[in-house]
């Protein structure tokens, strides 16, 4: 069920009694259905040109609801403000491996509202938004996951990380296997895989020269091409 805002709702009960999928009522306004979602679930708040065009595609003035409809920036109940870290900011996210610099890494840079989700732990958690398309079609380029701390062992490691290493080289892997000391990391869209030792990647992180985040919620997802 949609969170119980004006223009959520309401976005909501149109589609439903139109019998438009998100995905459809998507296609019909240029956005991705993820962004229909997000809107009915109050995640974010649809800008005016979309507004418009919602309006038009669900043949009803939505108007004067989005205008009271409160932004998820001012929603502190519902959301948490996190550390935002766009394309632009990976050169500098590198420079902030330094152990110096480490305290620096959750206080700058932009801030964005993450909802907040039940069992979701966003202690020390920060935004990346993804580059490239080597981890497409799940991580599409600009879209924006959660980024969770690990743990310094790394041998029970799983999942899709976000990696720094050698202070330059930045991918957004997934483990597919770690077993005998090695973690084996795969590109979605390519297939293509990179092997690192746990203890090369301990050595990397003591020198400072390797960042490593685990990624979470989905954030932001973009228009579908």
């Amino acid at each position: 069920m949609p969170k119980k805002t004006p223009i959520g709702e309401k976005i909501f009960s149109l589609r439903k009694a139109l019998e438009l999928t998100q995905g459809a009522l998507g296609e019909k306004i240029g956005v991705s259905r993820a962004a229909i979602s997000q809107f009915e679930l109050g995640e974010s708040l649809p800008s005016p040109t979309t507004m418009a065009k919602l309006s038009q595609a669900l043949s009803f003035d939505l108007a004067e609801i989005w205008q009271a409809s409160p932004n998820p920036s001012t929603a502190e109940d519902e959301h948490r403000l996190l550390p935002f870290f766009p394309l632009s900011a990976y050169p500098s996210l590198v420079s902030f491996v330094d152990p110096a610099m480490r305290d620096v890494l959750h206080t700058v840079l932009a801030r964005v509202p993450v909802l907040r989700l039940p069992g979701v732990d966003y202690e020390g958690a920060a935004v990346v938004e993804i580059q490239g398309d080597a981890m497409m079609p799940r991580y599409p380029h600009g879209s924006r996951y959660l980024l969770h701390p690990v743990l310094e062992d790394l041998r029970f490691a799983t999942g899709v990380h976000f990696f720094i290493l050698h202070r330059k080289t930045v991918l957004v892997r997934r483990i597919v296997a770690n077993k005998a000391g090695t973690l084996t990391l795969r590109a979605d869209a390519t297939g293509e895989e990179v092997s690192y030792t746990i203890s090369e990647l301990r050595q990397m992180r003591q020198e400072g020269a390797c960042f490593i985040r685990r990624l979470g919620q989905a954030v932001h997802l973009p228009p579908e091409q």
